[in-house]
């Protein structure tokens, strides 16, 4: 294993890094561009699925989806998802065909499901790419949030506590 350090909120592997520093401590990564390319694939292939998503969900696009937008992302549902999730600066990825469910990504970056039917909300993953993969491939990994603790539950689980 090697040394770790802390970078943002990700630990780094120093060891493992391909990043290269001046001696005036300007830092240039051979592999970032590399990485944001594959990501960009990965998300543009993520999100042609869309197209075919079962539950309808899309990128938001038309004058009824921003209104449908505006009832879910109000200043109350806003103030609600900061203090019952801890959820800040929520911003809107996609939107399904009735209106009621929204994909949001938060401050960090983190993917979440909020259905304004049901008043639940889903962690969906740590990233955009992540939460698009968990959607169509391993929808074991969403989590319900529980609003009381913010426990991160999965659906299965959940059913079994209410039994």
């Amino acid at each position: 294993m090697g040394h770790w350090e802390l970078h943002g909120n990700e630990p780094v592997d120093a060891s493992n890094s391909c990043e290269a520093r001046y001696p005036n401590g300007i830092s240039i990564n051979s592999c970032e561009r590399e990485r944001y390319s594959t990501s960009l694939s990965k998300l543009s292939a993520l999100l042609s699925l869309l197209k075919d998503d079962r539950f309808g969900f899309h990128i938001i696009t038309s004058k009824k989806d921003l209104s449908d937008l505006s009832r879910l992302l109000n200043e109350d549902n806003i103030e609600y998802f900061a203090e019952t999730f801890g959820i800040i600066d929520p911003r809107a990825v996609c939107i399904d065909r009735s209106g009621f469910s929204i994909w949001i990504l938060d401050n960090h970056g983190h993917m979440f499901s909020w259905d304004d039917m049901r008043h639940d909300m889903e962690y969906m993953g740590s990233s955009l790419i992540e939460g698009l993969t968990n959607h169509f491939f391993n929808p074991d990994k969403i989590y319900d949030v529980l609003e009381k603790t913010c426990e991160l539950i999965t659906e299965e689980e959940l059913m079994r506590q209410i039994d």
